[in-house]
């Protein structure tokens, strides 16, 4: 009896043994499995920051060939009006050279009338000294005249080749401004289907919504920071001090930055329970974005989550920021003067629909643009 409760005993052990074995084979399993999970975690990780790098990347070479695309048609402006100045300078000469030939003409004619003899021979021929006095006048005045009227017409057909010169070549640069326009509109046409390319993948990158959420909460603080990393250098340089009225005696008065449907309001929830601290203006791509008020551009660069942002400073704490461009027109420390454009409409910041993301802050502040606008 007492040699079989031993074996039980005993058999009690190595069972216990064995599932403390299996537990601890379990939770090697579970670790092996967490590891995996956090390992497949920063390597996702690592390709949404690399995809968004890409993605500054596009949207800034977007935004330098939008850029360019507008000085080009800004040149092929000035380069059509040099060419209808050409052509119109071309037609003055020809009618000046048809209005001279005439006169030359006539003044053959009554050279004729007179006779077709030389000063010597109208001298001699002529027994009336007071006749032979006034034909020589009469003689002396044509071919003076004639002479004049073969300068001004050898001077305007001069004057003629040169304008038909300087239209051939005006012509060829126009020819080479376009063939240079088409080719970057080429390059921003790729640039922009890889854009978007690159947007599908990263959208799939944030698969649930807590990603998004924790993605939008780390694009509001890296604006913060952008705010009171200015706001601090403003305190420790010189400020912007506007020569016109203060900032705040335009509220109530001023034009919005561009004309559009307004998608997000100032207030209204996001998702996550933040909540918008400006507004979204829904407007077609490539339209003008406008300086709501004369100040300085304190910032104009890609930032996360906002795309192509400029900021503007307007003096007494008060800044305006406008996002989403497809590019911007002006550089950190320009001046600019209200309703001046400062950037071009666009959907930069992986957006996929063009739209301005307006705010303002005084102070660092958040404030409603709503009452500050007509």
């Amino acid at each position: 009896m007492q040699q079989r409760v031993v074996s039980l005993f005993i058999l009690s052990i190595v069972a216990t043994g064995s599932a403390a074995k299996d537990n601890q084979q379990q939770l090697q399993q579970l670790r092996n499995q967490m590891h995996e999970i956090q390992s497949d975690l920063n390597d996702k990780q690592k390709r949404r920051q690399t995809m968004q790098q890409e993605l500054m990347s596009t949207e800034k070479k977007i935004g330098h060939q939008s850029r360019e695309l507008r000085k080009l048609d800004q040149k092929l402006a000035v380069q059509r009006q040099r060419i209808r100045v050409a052509k119109l300078q071309q037609g003055l000469n020809r009618n000046s050279l048809t209005s001279q030939r005439h006169t030359m003409e006539r003044q053959i004619r009554a050279a004729y009338a007179i006779g077709r003899q030389d000063r010597l021979k109208l001298l001699l021929n002529q027994q009336n000294p007071a006749v032979a006095g006034r034909l020589m006048i009469y003689h002396d005045y044509f071919n003076r005249s004639r002479a004049r009227q073969l300068d001004l017409i050898q001077d305007t057909l001069s004057k003629l080749q040169h304008a038909e010169r300087e239209m051939t070549a005006e012509e060829e640069k126009m020819r080479a401004l376009q063939a240079r326009k088409q080719q970057e509109k080429s390059s921003l046409e790729r640039s922009r289907s890889g854009r978007k390319k690159l947007l599908t993948k990263l959208n799939r990158k944030i698969s649930s919504g807590d990603e998004r959420l924790k993605e939008l909460q780390e694009d509001e603080k890296k604006l913060q920071k952008l705010l009171a990393k200015i706001q601090n250098q403003n305190s420790q340089q010189s400020r912007f001090r506007s020569r016109k009225k203060p900032f705040q005696s335009r509220k109530g008065k001023m034009s919005w930055p561009t004309k559009g449907k307004f998608k997000a309001r100032f207030g209204a929830k996001k998702r996550g329970g933040l909540k918008w601290d400006g507004v979204l203006i829904s407007a077609p791509e490539g339209g003008d974005v406008k300086a709501v008020y004369h100040g300085k551009v304190v910032f104009a660069d890609w930032l996360r989550g906002f795309g192509l942002m400029l900021i503007l400073d307007h003096g007494d704490g008060y800044m305006t920021l406008y996002g989403h461009n497809q590019s911007l027109t002006r550089q950190t420390g320009d001046l600019v003067g209200s309703n001046e454009v400062v950037a071009v409409l666009g959907d930069s910041g992986g957006q996929t629909e063009p739209g301005v993301y307006f705010a303002m802050r005084h102070k660092g502040k958040p404030i409603n643009p709503a009452k500050w606008f007509k």
